[in-house]
């Protein structure tokens, strides 16, 4: 579900989950989606939230923060995706940043390259 950039994440909590059985499950968010709607919707359904509070609230809920540490490091490896993100779709538009140097026998290609037809140049 891809949401507005001007509008908040959680709203679309709630339709996200609906097509997923929960039951018995954990669900693991930040802090950004602690709100009473959708901790009862996680409840309703049988599921354990790893939400922790916000910070400044009022009664402190319990958390796994040895799974909420999981949720942490899948998030630094999107962080990092994020970050190669311009070799994976190519926005260098200038052809000579992609080519490579060359031997006369043979071509060489990098990874996620396309071929032009009736050519020996890859980029």
């Amino acid at each position: 579900m891809l949401s507005q950039g001007q509008s908040n994440d959680i709203n679309y909590a709630i339709p996200v989950l609906e097509p997923i059985n929960i039951d018995g499950s954990q669900v693991v968010a930040d802090r950004g989606y602690d709100s009473a709607r959708l901790l009862d919707y996680i409840y309703g359904r049988n599921g354990e939230p790893t939400i922790p509070s916000r910070t400044g609230a009022k009664f402190e809920r319990h958390c796994d923060w040895w799974l909420y540490k999981e949720r942490h490091l899948v998030e630094k490896y999107f962080l990092k995706l994020k970050a190669f993100r311009r070799i994976a779709t190519r926005y260098d538009s200038r052809v000579d940043k992609r080519l490579t140097p060359q031997a006369p026998h043979r071509t060489v290609r990098a990874p996620f390259t396309h071929t032009a037809p009736h050519s020996n140049i890859h980029f």
